[in-house]
């Protein structure tokens, strides 16, 4: 049977001398693998240009065991990220964290909106790497279904206030009056700048999700507390998040020991 979909290669594997394995998001059928004969032949072959983090309209010839790339049309290439070793490495990062999520249904339809959106503001340098990095991560942890509750206080329903606390291990917030030792000792101050735009990023309509300011050390303290939710979460690591980290300290080895040297949780 051929079907056709719509989809972002996320991850790609070479195997046996010429063939290769994709990871593509699709917003139908959620994560799938598709198999690319001959991609790797020094023969001309029309689908090597199929490349990560492409967005692909996809002609599959799907049996019982695999699918099979018959044709790729290219919708979105993304081909400038390339250009650009510390984009292209968070690129990466988003795609990996994407397949740890494993979506499907509407949450694949959703997380298929939010990568391009966010790869498309990150090659276009109309964000900063560090500002999509941490919208990315906590809106795709949410929709996957690992969403804080951040409208009040669980206690007494507090909105706002001087002395707001994100507690990442029961997923929400408390107003200092309310804190408890049963709440966790791992705390975040929330200044009111973080807090709004954390409920920004989980409740605005995702064509709102990026038209929010937040910068300087607020920004540094949702960058923090974005990838502590995130790998609690996910309950791993990630290599492309590793490397992403090191050509940092490689790109900007001053900021990073500013950030070393930060107050822990905020506090």
């Amino acid at each position: 049977m051929v079907t056709k979909t719509a989809g972002i290669v996320l991850k790609q594997r070479n195997i046996g001398d010429l063939d290769r394995i994709l990871t593509i998001l699709t917003k139908d059928s959620g994560l799938i693998e598709a198999n690319i004969k001959g991609i790797r032949s020094v023969r001309n072959n029309p689908l090597s240009a199929v490349s990560l983090f492409g967005y692909y309209d996809f002609s599959l010839y799907c049996s019982k065991y695999r699918n099979i790339v018959n044709s790729a049309d290219v919708l979105e290439s993304f081909f400038a990220l390339r250009m650009d070793v510390e984009k292209f490495a968070l690129a990466g990062y988003f795609g990996e964290l994407l397949c740890a999520l494993e979506p499907g249904g509407e949450k694949a339809a959703e997380l298929l909106r939010l990568i391009l959106n966010t790869l498309y503001l990150l090659e276009k340098g109309k964000r900063s790497p560090v500002f999509l990095k941490s919208v990315f991560e906590l809106r795709a942890v949410s929709v996957a279904g690992f969403m804080p509750d951040f409208v009040g206080c669980r206690h007494c329903g507090a909105y706002e206030g001087n002395g707001m606390y994100f507690f990442p291990q029961k997923g929400y917030i408390l107003c200092e009056n309310c804190i408890t030792p049963g709440d966790g000792t791992i705390r975040y101050a929330l200044s009111p700048a973080l807090l709004s735009a954390i409920r920004h990023i989980l409740y605005s309509e995702l064509e709102k999700l990026f038209q929010f300011q937040l910068s300087g050390i607020s920004l540094d303290q949702l960058s923090v507390l974005t990838e502590y939710y995130t790998l609690l979460h996910t309950e791993r690591s990630f290599n492309s998040l590793e490397l992403y980290k090191r050509l940092l300290c490689e790109l900007y080895p001053t900021n990073l020991e500013d950030q070393k040297n930060k107050d822990e949780n905020f506090t």
